[in-house]
């Protein structure tokens, strides 16, 4: 196995990774599981009938830290299945055809472990932030957040942030959230966020 393959073959073993899943009809927000056999196991809240899937075959990106991985699969078998908060979640395997990596060269999403506070009209939630981009924000909760949108309060830098959600997985008591930027939210302040964090990452000869 050359080394690009096996690079590959071991990013793919990662699990919970956000995904954008292209349908016939339309792009869905996912989350990737992992890797089963040769099989790749993705799940999502956002669908609510099994045949915008049975059969199909579907071009997908896994958004991963400083990179995604492109690709189209075959839908080989579906499952429904009842969230913890009484959800339908729709589990899903593709058989891939082909796979592809592709790096996002400027502002990564880089990985961080930070305690923050998001807070919404009517509720107040802490989280920890788990990764951070200008295109999107991770975050980890044991609280389900009700509202859409509010403002997400770092607790250690002085940097506010005016988020929506984008999409929400539920994993037994611990909520993941995938955010994105307000359109009015100046981003001057987490581009200087963002290359601190990429020198802090550099100077620990880490390599993502």
């Amino acid at each position: 196995m050359e080394e690009k393959d096996r690079k590959l073959s071991y990013l793919m073993s990662l699990g919970h990774w956000e995904v954008s899943l292209l349908t016939e009809s339309k792009t869905i927000s996912a989350v990737y599981i992992g890797k089963y056999k040769r099989n790749l196991l993705f799940e999502t809240t956002k669908l609510f009938d099994k045949a915008e899937l049975t059969d199909k075959k579907l071009d997908f990106k896994i958004f991963m830290p400083t990179f995604f991985i492109s690709g189209l699969g075959k839908c080989v078998k579906i499952a429904e299945i009842e969230g913890n908060r009484d959800e339908m979640v729709m589990r899903f395997m593709l058989e891939p055809e082909r796979l592809r990596i592709k790096q996002q060269r400027y502002y990564k999403r880089l990985p961080i472990l930070e305690k923050a506070t998001f807070d919404l009209e009517h509720q107040r939630v802490n989280v920890i932030v788990k990764d951070i981009s200008l295109q999107g924000i991770g975050l980890y909760t044991t609280e389900r957040i009700r509202g859409e949108s509010g403002i997400l309060n770092f607790e250690k830098n002085d940097l506010s942030l005016k988020v929506q959600k984008v999409h929400e997985f539920t994993d037994f008591n611990l909520f993941q959230y995938g955010m994105k930027l307000m359109p009015d939210q100046s981003t001057d302040q987490l581009k200087d966020f963002l290359l601190k964090i990429q020198k802090r990452i550099r100077s620990m000869d880490f390599i993502l």
